[in-house]
């Protein structure tokens, strides 16, 4: 089957795509668009040219692409992303039909996009190639262009109702015309009430033009260009296009060619667009070429590219505000000598960050969080702002660059979540080891002094002293107060003073005549306040905050044993189930920074169960072996998660994902020096909060007076 030419046929030159991948990455990513909410991104992956598969990101990085495939079983096609609702939920492109070879407009929905739905395959008699090129900001109307007749010419479309059932062909009205006229929705008001994109005679001229009234019945040709021009034979060669709007679609923004036919951005308002404004370019002669690509929802800041110097082969993103978008800022790149090219893709909901893409210093492209100084936007003398100035925001008490790496900044973020799930795991094995304790006779008072499990010599070995009281010949209660040391602490927690530990544990034998049986209830307590620093990669900014830990665990213990070779060689056996819960509160990084990070509190909990068992064996007097397993399963338990947002949007939730079950294994001596004082040295091998497993070493020196 023929496909007819596009006006706007996609090239790997797009100015719009984002590049993703590695150049040792044999797959070829490509990101057409950014979700207000600069979580999600959405494109496609390719081995072949002319295989690609539908494609998102999201989550902590961009770096792997969930692939959504095309609609053919085996994914074969071709398949695109080209749009996003605001939240990223729900994406729309194209892809390769089921029983044919041409281009459907497709919606993905559900969780993880999972539902690919055709929309144009009630249609697939007449329609020969479709695509969804934009949604409204909940995505539950769609627009682009499909051929809607038996010339295979491409005209406006507009999906809306139940499942985008509803068609509209906003086309322009071409049974009169001369000449073939294409068309197409290159973008949607918030609403959805208000379309704009471009007509076009040839893909060497087009118009643009605004759809607007019931459903979208009205069109408006805002480039200035009479009707008659449009169906003239000598059809002139202007070329402008409709690319962004405002949330009500009352300011348009897009390009229009000046009389050197090069592409300048322009923003259309007032009654029916009528106001036309150049806005020009980064060049002080304003030469060059430039494009709006996208309207803050109130339509005061304008964003987009432009070239630099006049050089039209190097363009830098760019903010237009002020009256009449007159203040210009070139945000440069990513790259440390501001070489390359950026631009910019979307606004977030509240207008407060800028989302776009730059060239960076490891040759990919990288997605860029800019927070817009509205507050210092009128502000401005100059008519522009060099990329390597910077900003001062009254709401921003210190001078920061403006373009912040989104990856590294993710990257950045996930250190300190992750820092924060090994503390609470740390937590959790030093709330155990204080439920450890010392056993009396009546009346009388016993000491432990024990390190927790740690590597041999390492910085973080904490020495604990407990004390116990027999207040029974059978009955012992006893307790420890402890302070944790600075080198407990992961990277990016320092301790800041008030940080506490507490266990108590009560501890019943039996008489030996019932054998040697043992209960033991515990329960302890610690809270840790913490500054918490996310450390600076590049083109991020370091942020500090401060949090408090908590933690709690209540445990119960009982166990018995027996001798199996006489006196020397003994068999002991012990079970338990132990619940804890662990909490960081919420907290947000200092406001000296322009992009500060919102983190939410964390809440963990879980029940576990375990067996084990010993055996100790009686080498020469004094002397004894012993070594044991226990086997540990989490009977339940919440996820524990770290959900942050960078200034009010960006969410990003973390994941800790620990195995369900775990063996520790211990082997060591146990020597007694007198009547009443022993010493022990173990050698474990324990899993370590990464899920790994370490050989520790740990020591205890134990005695009653």
């Amino acid at each position: 089957m023929t496909i007819p030419i596009l006006p706007k046929e996609e090239s790997v030159d797009d100015a719009l795509k984002t590049q993703l991948a590695s150049h040792a990455d044999p797959e070829s990513h490509v990101v057409y668009a950014i979700s207000s909410n600069g979580e999600v991104a959405g494109g496609y992956s390719s081995i072949q040219e002319y295989q690609r598969q539908a494609s998102v990101w999201s989550g902590l990085s961009w770096a792997h692409p969930t692939k959504l495939g095309t609609l053919k079983s085996d994914n074969t096609g071709m398949a695109s992303i080209l749009a996003l609702s605001t939240d990223g939920k729900i994406a729309g492109g194209y892809s390769t039909p089921v029983n044919t070879d041409s281009r459907h407009a497709v919606i993905w929905s559900g969780d993880n996009w999972k539902i690919a739905t055709d929309i144009d395959s009630q249609r697939s008699n007449h329609a020969i190639v479709s695509e969804v090129s934009s949604l409204s900001a909940d995505g539950k109307i769609a627009g682009g262009h499909s051929s809607a007749n038996d010339k295979d010419l491409l005209t406006g479309a507009i999906w809306s109702g139940d499942h985008w059932g509803t068609y509209t062909n906003v086309g322009m009205d071409i049974e009169h015309a001369k000449y073939p006229i294409y068309s197409g929705v290159s973008v949607l008001s918030g609403d959805g009430k208000v379309a704009g994109g471009y007509m076009s005679r040839n893909r060497h001229a087009s118009h643009a033009i605004i759809w607007s009234g019931a459903n979208w019945g009205k069109k408006t040709i805002v480039d200035g260009s009479s009707s008659d021009s449009i169906f003239d034979k000598l059809f002139n060669n202007s070329v402008s296009e409709v690319l962004a709007l405002s949330f009500d679609g009352k300011v348009a923004g897009g390009f229009r060619i000046n009389e050197k036919n090069i592409p300048q951005a322009t923003v259309w308002l007032g009654d029916n667009w009528v106001k036309q404004v150049h806005l020009g370019t980064l060049s002080s002669s304003a030469s060059g070429e430039s494009k709006v690509l996208s309207l803050s929802p109130d339509g005061l800041i304008a964003g987009g590219y432009s070239s630099i110097n006049g050089n039209g082969s190097v363009c830098h993103a760019i903010i237009w505000s002020g009256k009449d978008w007159k203040n210009k800022i070139d945000l440069g790149t990513l790259k440390n000598d501001l070489s390359g090219s950026s631009e910019i893709f979307s606004f977030s909901p509240n207008g407060k960050i800028a989302f776009g893409e730059s060239d960076a210093d490891d040759i990919v492209k990288h997605p860029f969080l800019f927070r817009v100084p509205r507050e210092a936007s009128d502000l401005l003398q100059l008519d522009s702002v060099s990329s390597k100035r910077l900003i001062e925001d009254k709401n921003m008490h210190m001078m920061k660059p403006f373009l912040v790496d989104a990856i590294n900044t993710r990257s950045a973020i996930n250190q300190v979540s992750t820092d924060a799930f090994t503390l609470i795991k740390s937590q959790e094995h030093t709330l155990t080891n204080l439920q450890q304790g010392c056993v009396a006779g009546n009346n009388r008072l016993c000491w432990l002094i024990y390190t927790k499990p740690a590597a041999f010599m390492a910085k973080n070995v904490i020495p604990v002293v407990n004390l116990g009281y027999g207040v029974t010949e059978r009955f012992s209660l006893g307790g420890v107060i402890t302070r944790p040391l600075s080198n407990y602490f992961p990277n990016s927690y320092k301790m800041n003073g008030n940080n506490l530990g507490l266990g108590l544990y009560a501890d019943w034998h039996a008489f030996k005549r019932f054998g040697e049986f043992y209960f033991r209830p515990a329960v302890s307590f610690s809270q840790y306040e913490a500054d918490i620093e996310r450390f600076a990669l590049p083109h991020t900014e370091y942020g500090q905050g401060n949090s408090t830990l908590n933690g709690f665990s209540s445990s119960l213990e009982w166990g018995g044993g027996n001798p199996i070779l006489g006196q020397s060689v003994l068999f002991f056996w012990h079970t338990g189930l132990r619940y804890n819960h662990f909490s960081r509160n919420a907290y947000q990084e200092d406001n000296m920074i322009t992009l500060p990070v919102s983190y939410n509190k964390i809440n963990h909990g879980n029940a576990r169960g375990d067996l084990g068992a010993d055996i100790r064996v009686s080498i020469v007097r004094h002397l004894i072996w012993l070594c044991g397993i226990k086997i540990e399963h989490i009977l339940k338990e919440n996820d524990l998660i770290s959900n942050s947002s960078i200034y009010e949007t960006s969410r990003l939730s973390i994941r800790n994902i620990s195995p369900k079950t775990s063996t520790i294994l211990k082997n060591g001596m146990v020597y007694t020096l007198s009547n009443n004082i022993s010493v022990s040295v173990f050698e474990s091998i324990i899993p370590s909060t990464s899920g790994h497993e370490n050989w520790k070493f740990s020591c205890s020196l134990t005695g009653t007076f």
